[in-house]
């Protein structure tokens, strides 16, 4: 076997073990992910079935504005995230705001695809590159892991298992889709792990209610991913916070640290 095929295999062991101690000399004995837009491509998924809405209505009313349209759609279900969290009838709320604004010609047409948005629950989203890695990694380096993500009980147990996630967890904490993650759902997580706070590696988009959360609580280490949401970009991040681009670099930004 070549030199080059055997330098990746060993620096990805290496990397196992130097995660490892890191861990250990850290005291951590459980790993807490975010799910959506942590592990899976939940907004690209979004992102795809508003453009499928709006092709399915421009194929019926040719006239129609498509750009304009899914702008009304995308902002629509921003407000409309506030009111209904990342409840289905966030969506019902959205349609009917689409019909209030192109009017009762186009209403039929705009209820009618509809059933387009709601195969988003029927359907997993693609896992991030570097995903499953990583979860591998985590895996055979700490002796404990779990979810905490925010979504319907149904549409959670889609993604985990079309994707085979859920050997990785000891714990799926699943916050109520009306609502808002905070920090109950990490406690409880928690609980579930029987682990305290200051025990606990937490990975997450969302500053307020993945890493905030968690830190109210008195979890020290915790490793911030940029979220494609506004919403989950407020607050202020807290000093000593790990950051990484994507989940690909969790590990590498872990082993960066010195404190």
């Amino acid at each position: 076997m070549t030199t080059e095929r055997i330098q990746p295999v060993q620096a990805k062991e290496l990397e196992r073990i130097q995660l490892k101690s890191w861990l250990s000399a850290h005291g951590i004995k459980a790993v807490l992910f975010d799910l959506d837009d942590t592990l899976l491509e939940t907004s690209a998924q979004e992102r795809n079935i508003e453009n499928s809405y709006v092709s399915y209505v421009a194929e019926r009313v040719p006239s129609v504005n498509t750009e304009e349209m899914l702008a009304s759609i995308r902002k629509f279900g921003a407000e409309a995230f506030v009111s209904h969290s990342v409840s289905q009838e966030r969506w019902h709320a959205v349609v009917a705001h689409m019909a209030e604004k192109y009017g009762q010609a186009m209403t039929p047409v705009l209820y009618d695809a509809k059933k387009i948005i709601f195969n988003i629950y029927k359907t997993a989203p693609n896992l991030l590159p570097s995903a499953i890695e990583t979860l591998d990694a985590f895996r055979a380096s700490v002796p404990k892991m779990g979810v905490v993500t925010h979504a319907g009980v149904e549409w959670t147990n889609v993604k985990l298992d079309t994707h085979d996630l859920r050997k990785y967890f000891d714990s799926v904490t699943i916050a109520d889709a009306f609502g808002n993650k905070g920090p109950e759902h990490w406690q409880e997580a928690m609980k579930a792990l029987d682990v305290r706070p200051e025990e606990v590696l937490v990975i997450g988009d969302n500053l307020k209610g993945d890493i905030l959360a968690a830190q109210s609580l008195g979890v020290k280490y915790a490793v911030l991913l940029p979220s494609p949401w506004a919403v989950y970009r407020e607050g202020t991040v807290a000093q000593g916070t790990l950051r990484a681009e994507r989940i690909a670099d969790v590990i590498r930004t872990i082993l960066s640290d010195r404190a």
